[in-house]
């Protein structure tokens, strides 16, 4: 099904199709003529071949580590000669990239945040907002599943792109009452909020293939197949969306400047085309539904503010430092699969030739196979013989080359101790954790490529929060005066000063006449987090804007040791600590340890629910100057001036 389809002549070149009665101005005609040239190009690089995919296309490149990927089975032979040869597909290539798939996504990555403010220097205060802010929107829009739906993405695609999405939609319910029920508009919770989408390869159409940086795109195009319910609630309210019928597709014959439609029988009367065309250095973001250009603005300009494609893409390894795609695991390990699926099949061939090996008769009598059959008992004329044919082979050379062609396939992907075999001769827990942590280096390089999409998907969506989170939903009015209104975000499960316990995040546009009045304010959120067992943050949306943050991921959080290793030293230590003499004499010591290498391991951020308490001791506020607590009540304060502002 193509993008942007062309009118049907006639052999006296008389267009066939029907005339649409979509007919905008010439300024949406012209911005149509412009898409549908970039779309050109971008087929054209679809279709083109390329060395980095054996001399085939993209679409053929997808399809072929798509059947690997799934073990596909091609249909048996119609010979009679051939058929009862061995059909079989040996699932290498599948085990080994869901084992790879399953270790990187043992630990979902987060990104990490770092803030600066104008002058350069770190911002601890804001950066630990933000990375809450982060986790809390990632946690909401299904982030675990689109990370490892990418993961596994990457074992067989050229690409995988991720997009990040902000978006309110709103629909119609009927509330039930006394008398029937009513109709009221609410915000539907599944098409709104924060969105991370995975957008198949073969729906996402590049302008430039020798451009690897995504950002650099001349111009990108992304196609979607939706249900017209979808449509209608993402588009229902805009006044063009009126010509869009499911099933019909409009399009614009640039010759005779008129718009046509056309039935397509798989959008099956149900199904939309929904097109986003995206340009970053003409600032353009232009949204067509089958055919028509649904916000009617052809100068729409990108929705981002930062103005970034909203998209990431990753893959398995890169071919080169200038081809866009990757090269993914099932293409880097095919050719050791096909020679393993030949030996496969031959060995069941040997075997089944040598469990029922073939005949040869003597004499004058012919006799068919029919006579292979348990307890069948076959009369043959005088001086007709039957001899079995010798058809032994070398089953071992066979066995031997499997083993070479398998082991060949570890070294390009992951030994079998990532997927869960057994070493040999291994018998500590430091000799595992030793093999283990060598055959993760083998996945050094992919790890990087995660670690990049991580964080660059991270940046986006850092760009996004502070576009729709840090913005006012509305006024508030509170007896005669009105106050913006905006979010109040509680983030739970926040580890702090090794405890966990759950955070507040206020956005709040105040500021404070002197230094006395803001620590004041400190002073009471520090006896309201007391009261409500959280730690509270109150950040001023405007200054919280101005500083600049950037995600930072480590690639060797991927292949941490296992969870069974890490308790098994950490009781280790703590077996050793304790019955230290300079540990075991001093009761602080042996709380810290307790709770560092014993609880830690079952309990982690409850440990004190197992802990004695301590005397509390009075704090010193008046000669320290500042409240005592945790979280960020002492940390609002502004410290580059005499008017100290929330954060």
């Amino acid at each position: 099904m193509k993008l942007l389809i062309e009118p049907i002549f006639d052999q006296k070149q008389k267009i066939l199709d029907n005339v649409s009665i979509y007919s905008p101005d010439k300024e949406v005609r012209d911005r149509l003529h412009a898409v549908k040239y970039d779309y050109a190009e971008a087929q054209y690089i679809r279709d083109n071949t390329y060395a980095e995919f054996n001399d085939r296309d993209l679409i053929s490149q997808i399809d072929d580590d798509e059947r690997a990927f799934n073990s596909y089975i091609p249909a048996p032979s119609e010979d009679p000669n051939d058929s009862w040869r061995a059909n079989v597909v040996k699932p290498v290539t599948r085990a080994k990239s869901i084992s790879i798939a399953a270790n990187v996504t043992a630990a979902v990555l987060y990104p990490n945040v770092i803030a600066q403010n104008q002058n350069s220097e770190l911002d601890r205060d804001a950066a630990m907002v933000m990375k809450d802010l982060v986790e809390f929107s990632l946690d909401s829009s299904q982030y675990e599943k689109t990370f490892v739906n990418a993961v596994i993405g990457a074992m067989y695609s050229p690409a995988v792109f991720i997009e990040d999405g902000f978006a309110e939609v709103y629909r119609t319910i009927k509330e039930l009452t006394a008398n029937g029920y009513t109709e009221k508009e609410i915000l539907d919770d599944i098409f709104s909020g924060f969105q991370n989408l995975i957008v198949p390869c073969e729906d996402m159409f590049i302008g430039n293939v020798y451009e690897p940086d995504l950002q650099k795109q001349p111009f990108l195009i992304k196609r979607r197949i939706i249900d017209f319910t979808e449509a209608q609630l993402k588009y229902g309210h805009l006044e063009d969306f009126e010509y869009v019928t499911p099933g019909i597709r409009v399009f614009y014959a640039d010759e005779q400047d008129m718009f046509y439609e056309r039935y397509e029988e798989g959008l099956r009367n149900r199904l939309v085309e929904e097109v986003t065309y995206y340009n970053r250095l003409a600032d353009l973001e232009i949204v067509i539904v089958n055919g028509v250009m649904v916000h009617g603005d052809p100068n729409r300009p990108m929705q981002r503010t930062d103005k970034k494609y909203p998209f990431v893409h990753f893959g398995f390894e890169p071919f080169n430092d200038r081809f866009f795609y990757k090269k993914s695991l099932v293409a880097k390990i095919a050719p050791e699969q096909s020679v393993i699926d030949v030996l496969y099949g031959l060995a069941i061939d040997s075997a089944m030739l040598q469990t029922m090996p073939p005949g040869v008769t003597y004499g004058n009598e012919e006799v068919d196979s029919p006579i292979v059959v348990p307890g069948k008992v076959t009369t043959f004329m005088e001086g007709t013989t039957y001899t079995p044919l010798n058809v032994g082979a070398n089953m071992n050379f066979a066995m031997t080359m499997l083993e070479a062609m398998e082991e060949s396939i570890s070294m390009n992907s992951a030994s079998n101790l990532t997927g869960g075999g057994t070493p040999r001769g291994a018998n500590t827990a430091f000799e595992v954790a030793t093999i283990q942590e060598n055959a993760m280096k083998v996945l050094g390089l992919f790890g990087k490529m995660v670690k990049f999409m991580v964080e660059e998907f991270g940046d986006l969506r850092i760009g996004s929060i502070l576009q729709f989170m840090t913005v006012a939903e509305g006024l508030e009015t509170t007896g005669e005066t009105s106050v913006l209104r905006f979010r109040e975000i509680l983030v739970p499960d926040r580890m702090v000063d090794g405890k966990k316990t759950a955070r507040k995040i206020s956005f709040k546009k105040q500021k404070f006449a002197s230094e006395e009045e803001a620590l004041m304010r400190s002073y009471e959120l520090l006896s309201q987090e007391k009261a409500l067992d959280m730690t509270l943050a109150e950040v001023n949306p405007t200054l919280f804007r101005t500083l600049k943050y950037k995600t930072k991921v480590e690639a060797d959080m991927l292949f941490s040791q296992s969870e069974s290793i890490r308790k098994a030293l950490n009781l280790e230590a703590y077996d050793r600590a304790i019955a230290n003499p300079v540990i075991a004499q001093d009761p602080t010591a042996v709380k810290e340890v307790t709770r560092h290498f014993l609880l830690n391991n079952y309990v982690p951020g409850d440990e004190d629910k197992y802990l004695p308490e301590e005397k509390q001791k009075q704090p010193m506020m008046a000669q320290a100057g500042q409240p005592q607590g945790t979280g960020m009540t002492d940390k609002i304060l502004n410290r580059q001036g005499a008017n100290p502002t929330a954060l």
